[in-house]
């Protein structure tokens, strides 16, 4: 009994699991000297990780993992990775003396969780360990991305995911709750709530995000940078809210949603162009610029799928409207194929979607054909110019971007897609 206790308290507290990386690199450089191998250059690499556990009770367990950093290699080809946080760096003291610095963050947290269930929820708080997303669950416009980066989180030695979800469970389930500052790559810090109830032949849900904070803007050099824990371009602050209703009969799913998003930006002016009909145009340009301002309608939006799974055939059919900053997440919902050809998730767009899988045997055989087409087309940019006949100046129109402007043309672009999906496989 005495080992049996022994045992028990050593299950609180132990070590997880680790390994060590040991890499020797060889590699030549454009300025070295001599040929053969006199050219060569050789370092190597050490690094450490330990994974450490604590599980005080059978409801509670928290792991962190740790890093230590040995030597950092000065001649990968790469210098992009996990590691190079180690590496030296040269500065310029105030006396205008060059310092060499060494020795930084040579011990550093590689990941951590926290998991505890409850008779009433389950808490999960995760830093830069994945997490799965709420497409199976209501989310049907998504906006709580998955966030499993595999080694892409090693190679910008990005922070990425950090968050909390708490999951209700009896008289709460069907509630979730998710907050962080940075739940998935490139995301402001916000706060999702999610709920869901099955209503007759129904499944209901309802999804609401709200952004907290947005990331540290500066400029550098004349361009705008961003304070962030990945390598991501930041996006505005904004609000979203759907809902989704989901039917099914048989093989017969039906998938109704609509988005009330971006609401803060009401107000918020934009340029719009068009081509000239004849006569003059916007300082010789061959475009009508106009200046308008975002309303009420430009937030809304609507989505409806229709899938049919019948025998050996399925059919997928879709069609989609998002107002101007009636701005999605991603699409992350499975079908009858792996098709990876879907609308955009961003607002400023509508899009049909038409899939057809057919099984003959061990063969499948998907095609799926897109429209999509924005609601403003993007800016062609024009330089600034001075009529002299007139003397009437024309200012430059630049090209949108999604820091300053409330919505921009990028996978939202008028796109004519078709893919053909051909699968074999002996053992379905």
């Amino acid at each position: 009994s005495r080992s049996v206790a022994d045992l028990q308290e050593m299950k609180k507290a132990f070590m997880a699991g680790g390994w060590l990386d040991l890499s020797t690199y060889t590699s030549t450089h454009g300025n070295a000297q001599g040929e053969g191998k006199d050219a060569f250059q050789l370092d190597h690499m050490e690094s450490f990780y330990g994974q450490f556990a604590l599980q005080p009770s059978e409801n509670l367990r928290a792991e962190v993992e740790i890093n230590v950093l040995g030597n950092v290699p000065t001649n990968r080809i790469d210098p992009i990775f996990y590691e190079s946080r180690g590496s030296k760096v040269t500065t310029v003291g105030e006396d205008g003396d060059i310092l060499s610095l060494q020795d930084l963050e040579r011990v550093r947290i590689y990941g951590s969780s926290v998991e505890w269930t409850g008779e009433n929820a389950n808490i999960f708080g995760y830093f830069r360990r994945g997490h799965y997303h709420w497409g199976d669950e209501g989310d049907f416009f998504g906006l709580y991305k998955e966030a499993h980066y595999g080694e892409s989180p090693d190679t910008y030695n990005a922070d990425v995911p950090i968050g909390v979800e708490v999951e209700g469970k009896g008289p709460y389930s069907g509630l979730k709750l998710a907050f962080g500052p940075q739940v998935y790559w490139g995301a402001n810090p916000t706060v999702f709530l999610k709920g869901q109830r099955q209503f007759g032949s129904w499944a209901i849900a309802g999804v609401h995000q709200e952004d907290l904070a947005s990331p540290s803007l500066g400029l550098s050099d004349g361009e705008v940078t961003a304070n962030t824990t990945g390598s991501s371009v930041p996006e505005q602050m904004t609000r979203k809210t759907t809902l989704h209703g989901r039917w099914q009969r048989g093989g017969m799913t039906v998938d109704l949603g609509g988005i009330f998003a971006g609401s803060n930006k009401v107000g918020q002016g934009y340029l719009g162009m068009r081509e000239a009909q004849g006569g003059a145009s916007y300082g010789g340009s061959g475009f009508d610029v106009f200046e308008s301002t975002i309303g009420w309608k430009d937030t809304l939006g609507g989505k409806g799928r229709l899938s049919i799974q019948q025998g050996p055939w399925a059919l997928l059919a879709e069609g989609a409207y998002q107002g101007l900053v009636a701005d999605g997440g991603e699409d992350n919902q499975l079908f009858h194929t792996g098709w990876s050809l879907s609308g955009s998730a961003r607002g400023n767009h509508t899009h049909g979607r038409l899939g057809f899988a057919i099984n003959a045997g061990d063969v499948q055989i998907a095609p799926n054909l897109l429209y999509q087409k924005p609601l403003e087309g993007a800016l062609s940019r024009v330089e600034g110019s001075l009529n002299p006949t007139t003397g009437k100046y024309f200012a430059e129109v630049p090209a949108r971007n999604v820091i300053t402007d409330p919505f921009a043309v990028l996978d939202n672009r008028e796109t004519w897609g078709a893919e053909l999906l051909i699968a074999i496989d002996p053992t379905p």
